[in-house]
């Protein structure tokens, strides 16, 4: 026989679950996308080469 988590299981929305946001979980949410979001672009920009495009200059150059 299998039982539910005690707690309702973290990924399971109901009336056991946590109701509001956490502000800690926003702002590490935040830092994340930002951090994701600088890693990428650094990347993006150095992305040269013989059959490679710069995406992050204008199309027209």
């Amino acid at each position: 026989m299998i039982a539910p988590p005690l707690n309702g299981g973290a990924g399971l929305a109901g009336k056991s679950g946590r109701k509001t946001a956490n502000v800690c979980d926003t702002s590490a949410t935040k830092t994340t996308t930002n951090t994701a979001a600088h890693f990428m672009l650094a990347a993006l920009s150095r992305i040269t080469g013989d059959r490679k495009q710069n995406f992050s200059r204008d199309p027209g150059n």
